[in-house]
């Protein structure tokens, strides 16, 4: 009895989440968007250092409005337009998108 008991116990198979057709594609959705805007970030914020640091075409009484400029709107729109292409080109409808 003892046996059979650690057999089932043995073959028990983990239980794996199921989700919907629509979940998983805003999850989809979601991941490429953060993607996108962690790279337009990091590119941004490179440029933006060039541009304050080496070249000093921006003052530095003025590198606070660019970082926020460069570091979080441009992204975010870079992100917004590019995640539209991206679905577009895949064949995923704009309606279910996660912003």
């Amino acid at each position: 009895m003892a046996e059979e008991k650690e057999t089932a116990e043995e073959n028990k198979q983990p239980e794996i989440e199921t989700k919907t057709e629509e979940e998983y594609i805003l999850e989809l959705k979601d991941a490429i968007q953060k993607c996108i805007l962690k790279s337009a970030a990091k590119v941004n914020k490179s440029a933006l250092s060039y541009m304050i640091g080496q070249k000093q075409w921006i003052s530095q009484e003025n590198s606070t409005d660019a970082e926020k400029f460069f570091t979080d709107k441009i992204p975010k729109v870079l992100s917004e337009e590019l995640a539209s292409e991206i679905y577009s080109a895949i064949g995923l409808s704009h309606e279910q998108n996660p912003t």
